[in-house]
């Protein structure tokens, strides 16, 4: 069984901190997209995306450097977004990575464009996993894994991004007064 395991990270962040939690077969993964953001003030993120970008250079060549063998994962932004082509820019900084997942993926059109940009740059990777977190990634998954060209070992499902593209309300909250029992 392969464990993907998403750390917190930092410009403090040092192949010491990473190394004891490789653990077996585990694949210690970076996060680029919806983990550096700003939700109250929006117009910092791409500011925190560039600094965390540079934090995750910086790691991976450290990590790379010391040719330790644990494997190294990470979530890039959607292709559909303006920080993607950044984080194209930042695994080239790094020339190669374990594993890639594609958020937001919506059809086998961005997995062969991802691997196009990947080898332009001289990217190389084991695998590129989609995750699929919209109604058009699910209508189109069937295409996905049944593709050739995509080479797919593996799919992620993201169910909180794909609850919101559906419009599915998940929970209800309801505030009354007294015990709470009505």
């Amino acid at each position: 069984m392969r464990i993907f395991h998403f750390i917190k990270y930092d410009e403090h962040t040092s192949p010491g901190d990473l190394l004891p939690r490789a653990i077996g077969e585990t694949i210690l993964c970076l996060d680029l997209e919806d983990s550096i953001q700003d939700c109250f003030n929006p117009a910092i993120t791409p500011e925190l995306k560039k600094h965390y970008r540079k934090c995750f250079v910086s790691i991976l060549r450290k990590m790379n450097a010391l040719h330790t063998g644990i494997k190294l994962g990470v979530r890039v932004n959607a292709a559909d977004s303006t920080e993607y082509s950044n984080d194209i820019d930042a695994l080239a900084a790094i020339n190669f990575i374990s594993v890639i997942f594609l958020p937001k993926t919506k059809g086998v059109e961005q997995i062969l464009d991802l691997q196009q940009q990947l080898m332009k740059r001289g990217v190389t990777y084991d695998e590129i996993i989609p995750v699929i977190e919209t109604k058009a990634g699910m209508n189109n998954l069937e295409g996905m894994v049944s593709s050739e060209a995509g080479h797919l070992k593996s799919v992620a499902f993201g169910h909180c991004d794909y609850n919101l593209d559906n419009a599915f309300i998940l929970f209800f909250i309801s505030i009354r007064g007294g015990t709470g029992h009505g």
